[in-house]
């Protein structure tokens, strides 16, 4: 027997009598001493597979994957079928550890995939066993691409070297297992054919009922952990996260990797912060500990860090993001940059606008680039909120309003106006009915829209909780019986929906009659929930920023009073002029907190409000004061006469004594602070 037939025979005894990584790479060094370097690459590629499928640690793979790629393939034409397909199947692996995904690894993984289906095949077991470890790795490939076809080949050669192979070889099981897990990563992630994956599933388990493997089983209820998590299925998750601990290994630290991954996934799937941090914390921990693969703990870091973000340490996550880079391949720096960027931008929004709006420009153009529409997707708060900062300031517009459709995802708030509604409906400054990426907006000027639209604005008035079918009639016929108005109310509900365009817009549930605040914008509730955070900054002051943000919005919803273009509205006098007290209440509110950060910006707003309501004593009490405190008397004596005159023109009265009391104040300044010597 030649010497490299000797070594290849040595190989192949050593691997298949399961010696640990420690011989095979003797075994390469002492190849690469001879100069045999078919030897060296099979010896080297079946000490990464060892590492692979071991499981236990990813220590040394780093090193491997960097000697395969360094040296050019070996003529292997002499090796027996079984050994001349390691080398091969090595530089896949180091190709694929090394973040390689480009034509190099296409072309391996071609070259590979065709070498295992078209050599001449032996009728012995051993060869079969090394196409079907070939197979089971190019799953890995298979599912990188999201290639169906490449999945129903391997298959195809599963089955037929699965009837060359004991059924107890540990080849079978670890191909069930794997076979399992990246049929449930495309299902997750792709919702792709869902029976298919149960009949790989049912195999498996069959396989596994009479020849039992710890890591297929072990891959099996991270498959269903999967599935439950996918269905929103919180017992069946628990379920297999109790079950998994009984099948990890004593000495699996790769798998103990991913089930403590799996835990604090599903703990920040459901709410709970810090268990979430715990367990990823230490999974990330366990990970750098082994040497796992970069993706292995990029994708940690990404958990922790959202972990993080969902607990509002959004400077605490982008620390953890920093660490990262050092570890992280060029090619998935993306995941990072991406994410960094964007939660950056959360951070510092109240503090440094330009800064945000830059860094937010940059998260999502990268998210763009990388065609990632589930971006933040488990904040969702903090995507939406993500996503209406970007239309507010037209970043990448286009990508976030397809990226809304995609997930169907919520609004942040009913006040937010630059989102994407369905709706639109307008009160103040008159009624407006303006559909999603329609200019053009409908008054019901129409006789024939009358009801249609006096049953919107009801619906609207009402409130995003609707009414019931008494309270809703009550509004639109005013002064008749609303029981006698059973089928008319029927027949306007109809025309308001054909209206709309979309009969589920308005909706019926428990006896309640109500606009879907999901997808329709009403000024009014905007107006109500901007009103209720402008109360709470008595009680914890936001930035400044914040609080011209308010004001900005507030100015931009009240364009003029509730029903300003209807006439006949006069029973509806006492809620316009609530609306107008609330108005000026809120702008008074905010600018008194406003002008303790910036007394220009709060005499801003009075101004802009005071050209809403250009007859409310009360703005213009406040603006006189604000100019007063500011040293301005001779501009809050200007605005003093200007109120004088709006007050007489509007009502034919003098100015509120309270009012004349401000006079005192600003024809008599306090006298300048002595100069100390």
């Amino acid at each position: 027997m030649s010497p490299r037939a000797a070594l290849a025979s040595e190989l192949a005894s050593q691997y298949v009598a399961g010696q640990p990584v420690s011989v095979l790479l003797a075994l390469a060094d002492d190849a690469a001493s001879a100069g045999d370097d078919a030897a060296e690459q099979v010896a080297l590629s079946m000490a990464a597979e060892r590492i692979h499928s071991g499981r236990e640690t990813y220590a040394g793979l780093a090193g491997i994957t960097r000697r395969l790629l360094g040296k050019p393939i070996a003529d292997v034409s002499t090796l027996d079928i079984p050994l001349r397909w390691w080398p091969s199947l090595g530089r896949f692996l180091a190709l694929l550890f090394a973040e390689q995904h480009d034509e190099v690894l296409q072309q391996t993984a071609t070259s590979l995939l065709q070498s295992i289906t078209h050599d001449p095949f032996c009728a012995e077991p051993h060869v079969a066993v090394t196409r079907l470890t070939i197979a089971r790795h190019l799953l890995g490939y298979a599912d990188l691409k999201s290639d169906e076809a490449i999945l129903v080949q391997l298959d195809a050669i599963a089955v037929e070297a699965m009837r060359l192979i004991a059924a107890d070889n540990v080849a079978v099981s670890l191909w069930w297992g794997e076979r399992a897990v990246i049929g449930s990563l495309s299902y997750s992630r792709q919702g792709r054919d869902y029976a298919r994956l149960e009949k790989v599933i049912a195999g498996a388990e069959a396989h596994l009922a009479r020849y039992p493997h710890g890591d297929t089983q072990f891959k099996l209820l991270r498959v269903r952990l999967d599935i439950a998590n996918t269905a929103n299925d919180r017992v069946g998750a628990q379920s297999a996260l109790a079950e998994m601990p009984q099948h990890i290994g004593s000495n699996k630290k790769v798998n103990l990797v991913i089930y403590l991954r799996s835990r604090g996934f599903f703990a920040l799937e459901h709410g709970s912060g810090v268990d979430a941090e715990r367990d990823l914390s230490q999974a990330l921990e366990l990970a750098e500990s082994i040497e796992a693969p970069p993706p292995v703990r990029l994708a940690l870091t990404h958990l922790l860090a959202t972990t993080l973000f969902v607990q509002n340490r959004l400077r605490d996550g982008c620390a953890v993001l920093e660490q990262a880079r050092s570890y992280t391949a060029a090619s998935q720096m993306h995941f990072i940059d991406s994410l960094a960027a964007t939660a950056a931008s959360a951070a510092c929004w109240d503090q440094d606008r330009d800064a945000a709006v830059q860094l937010l420009r940059d998260g999502l153009g990268t998210y763009r680039r990388a065609a990632r529409h589930l971006f933040l997707r488990s904040t969702p708060e903090l995507a939406a909120i993500t996503a209406a900062r970007a239309l507010q300031y037209g970043i990448e517009t286009e990508f976030v309003a397809e990226s809304i459709r995609r997930r169907e995802m919520q609004p942040p708030g009913r006040a937010v106006e630059c989102w994407p509604w369905a709706i639109r409906i307008h009160l103040f400054g008159g009624f407006a009915l303006q559909r999603k990426n329609r200019a053009a907006a409908s008054n019901g000027r129409g006789k024939a829209q009358q009801k249609p639209i006096a049953i919107l604005r009801a619906l609207a008035l009402l409130g995003p909780r609707g009414g019931d079918r008494r309270a809703l009639a009550r509004r639109v016929w005013r002064g008749v019986d609303p029981d006698e108005q059973g089928d008319a109310l029927d027949m306007g509900i109809g025309r308001a929906r054909k209206l709309l365009g979309d009969d589920s817009l308005i909706q019926v549930q428990d006896g309640r009659i109500f606009l879907d605040d999901k997808r329709v914008f009403v000024d009014t509730w905007a107006f109500d929930e901007i009103e209720q955070v402008i109360r709470d900054t008595e009680r914890q002051p936001p930035s400044r920023l914040r609080m011209e943000e308010l004001g900005q919005q507030l100015i931009a919803l009240y364009v003029g009073r509730l029903f300003d273009d209807d006439d006949s509205l006069t029973a509806s006098a006492i809620l316009i002029e609530q609306f107008r007290e609330r108005f000026i209440n809120m702008v008074t509110l905010l600018a008194r907190a406003l002008a303790r950060h910036d007394l220009r910006g709060a005499m801003d707003l009075l101004q802009r409000a005071i050209e809403r309501e250009p007859y409310s004593e009360r703005l213009y009490r406040s603006l006189i004061e604000q100019l007063a405190n500011a040293g301005e008397y001779a501009e809050a004596m200007r605005w003093y006469r200007r109120c004088q005159h709006a007050v007489s023109q509007a009502y034919g009265v003098a100015i509120s004594p309270n009012t004349e009391a401000l006079l005192a104040l600003i024809r008599m300044p306090p006298p300048n602070p002595p100069v100390e010597s």
